[in-house]
């Protein structure tokens, strides 16, 4: 089981933007926890569930499963692809202007409160 923290996944497959994002949200005074694989989702989550994940769209099928009642800001093209029940999703398109990213992250977030 795991615990939940006031903080932010971030999931992506590309070390730049994990980095970028990382940085970011750390320097705005987010917790957070990172993982660059499909493979390493289930471990990363099991040992900390966050209060909302930013997935890239090549890794949301395999997040997905794993955030169920986690909103999720989908980074790249195409609909919300996030199969799980009680989710809720918001594409942002890439590239991403981070202030445009974080505005978004936080409505996401205050609309599932």
């Amino acid at each position: 089981m795991s615990d939940r923290f006031d903080g932010i996944a971030v999931i992506t497959s590309d070390p730049a933007t994990t980095a970028f994002l990382v940085d970011n949200l750390v320097c705005d005074g987010f917790d957070v926890v990172c993982s660059a694989s499909p493979d390493g989702v289930p471990a990363t989550l099991r040992r900390r569930r966050p209060h909302a994940a930013i997935v890239s769209a090549d890794l949301i099928d395999a997040a997905a499963p794993h955030l169920d009642g986690v909103p999720i800001l989908q980074l790249g093209p195409g609909n919300p692809r996030a199969r799980t029940t009680g989710t809720p999703v918001t594409v942002v398109a890439v590239p991403f202007a981070y202030p445009d990213l974080r505005t978004a992250l936080e409505r996401l977030v205050a609309a599932s409160a």
